[in-house]
This record gives C-alpha cells, sequence and structure tokens, in this order.
C-alpha cells in the first residue's frame, strides 16, 4: 500500500513542473503523505506487538534449552554445553527484540527476567557444581595417573624437540 502511494505521488509531482502545480495537486500530495503516516505507524504498532510477543516466546525457549542442558550435563557434555550456549544467544536475540519496541517498562521487566534467568542457571551449572563441600580430596590412584600423564608429555615433548634437530647457541 505504501509503495502504491508513492507511485501516486511520483505521478503527481511528474505531471507537472515542481513551480506549477496547482492547488489541487498540493493536496492530493498531502492526502497521500497522510495516508503513508498512517500506514507506517499502524505497521510500527504492529511490529512493536509482534516483537514484544516475539522476545517473550524466545525467552521461554532459551529457558527451555538452558533447563535441559542441565539435565543431562554429566553424561552427555559437549551436548549439554551446546544447549547451554544456544539458550544464551537465544536469550540475546530475544533481548535485541525487546529492545526495538517502544515499551520501556515491558523491555525492563524481560531483560530484567533473562538476567535473573542466566544467572540462576549459570550459578546451578557452574557454581553450585564447584561448591568445597561437594568436592572429593584427590585420592593416589589419581595422582599416580596425573604423574604418569606429565612424564608421557614430557617424553613427547623431548622426542619432538630432538627431531627438529640441535637447539642454535645464542
Amino acid at each position: 500500500q505504501v509503495q502504491n502511494l508513492d507511485r501516486q505521488e511520483q505521478a503527481v509531482w511528474n505531471s507537472r513542473p515542481p513551480d506549477a502545480l496547482a492547488p489541487a495537486d498540493r493536496d492530493r500530495i498531502q492526502e497521500l503523505n497522510t495516508a503513508r503516516n498512517a500506514l507506517n505507524d499502524a505497521v510500527r504498532t504492529e511490529r512493536e506487538a509482534w516483537g514484544r510477543s516475539t522476545s517473550i516466546i524466545l525467552l521461554v525457549f532459551a529457558t527451555l534449552a538452558m533447563a535441559a542442558s542441565l539435565v543431562g550435563a554429566g553424561r552427555l557434555p559437549v551436548i549439554s554445553n551446546g544447549l547451554l550456549l544456544g539458550g544464551v544467544f537465544t536469550m540475546l536475540y530475544g533481548v535485541g527484540w525487546i529492545s526495538m519496541t517502544g515499551t520501556s517498562i515491558g523491555r525492563f521487566l524481560v531483560m530484567m527476567v533473562a538476567l535473573v534467568i542466566t544467572l540462576g542457571l549459570g550459578y546451578v551449572r557452574f557454581v553450585r557444581r564447584a561448591l568445597p563441600g561437594e568436592a572429593r580430596a584427590p585420592q593416589s590412584a589419581d595422582l599416580a595417573g596425573l604423574d604418569r600423564r606429565v612424564r608421557d608429555l614430557e617424553a613427547r615433548m623431548n622426542d619432538a624437540a630432538s627431531a627438529l634437530g640441535p637447539r642454535p647457541r645464542q
């Protein structure tokens, strides 16, 4: 509809030279501008409502993805981390949509909910798991295995260094 109004206005402008426009032509151009502005206002209003709804839906999906990442965190760490990262980016996308709308109260509430959910799930995922009361002391078998792995790495580094040739003297 806006393109149709633009074409009609252009036709009026092209009908005569700009300094020879009749008052009726100027009135027609003004009517077309008023109609275009009304259409733009209606589109903006609908876009704001759509953006608000979209951001809330994205926030819900992001929360579900981050909650699902907590369920299988021990068994499937790669999938779990992917879900968590996907949830964070989806939440950022939803916050971006709400920031495009003109409602400041709605924008504040959605951003606040997103922040609380992200901090809460991050706490559950990373901080609660790392609390000292839940950690166990290293066993001697763990330390022996670590010592063996360090020695293997040192041997590989020495082999790689000798394969590359002698070190230049300084």
